[in-house]
């Protein structure tokens, strides 16, 4: 009997967890602005299912190192969250980022400095049509960083600003998807605030 509901249950399980992945980790917009310190602000906007609350979603953004300075919902359903950090690797300890492994090093070129965000999907998820549908069929990524951005692998790049468009299948067909850019160190006495 226990494996007969195991297996009636199991469909309601992966499509719960297919809508709570597609809101940890995707979302329509992404967009992080980075300090020369590694501290910054996040801004993250994304529809929340029906059964969350503003402030369900805002905890899952919080933690000890990460703080929520504003949350706002729209007449559509979209959340609109700021966050502040004092170390961009220190997003890993929230639960909407527990799957992306953030790291901020020196580059390999002197003077630069190395940043790489690497979300894991240790399996394949295939949400119904809808489901991508009601959130969105990709994400959005922007990081602006405090010096000129010297190499990445992000499609579209200026000066200080990278931009990545991920289709969300890409996220959720399992594996690894790496985001990664290197920027100059910002020169001394320049300004060390977000970009």
């Amino acid at each position: 009997m226990a494996a007969s509901l195991h297996r009636s249950l199991w469909p309601v399980a992966r499509r719960a967890l297919a809508v709570a992945l597609l809101l940890v980790c995707q979302g329509c917009l992404v967009e992080a602005r980075l300090a020369a310190s590694g501290a910054g602000m996040l801004t993250i906007r994304y529809r929340l299912d029906e059964r969350v609350t503003l402030g369900a979603a805002a905890e899952r953004l919080a933690s000890p190192s990460v703080t929520v300075r504003s949350a706002k919902l729209d007449a559509n359903g979209y959340g609109t969250f700021k966050v502040q950090f004092a170390d961009v690797q220190a997003l890993s300890s929230t639960a909407m980022f527990k799957q992306v492994l953030i790291t901020r090093v020196p580059g390999r070129e002197p003077g630069t400095t190395a940043f790489t965000a690497i979300f894991g999907q240790p399996k394949p998820l295939r949400p119904p049509p809808e489901v991508l549908q009601r959130y969105g069929n990709e994400i959005t990524v922007v990081v602006r960083v405090p010096g000129s951005v010297v190499d990445t692998n992000a499609p579209t790049r200026a000066d200080r600003l990278v931009t990545w468009v991920v289709p969300m299948q890409t996220l959720l067909e399992g594996g690894e998807t790496t985001f990664s850019l290197t920027y100059r160190d910002p020169t001394p006495g320049r300004a060390a605030g977000p970009a």
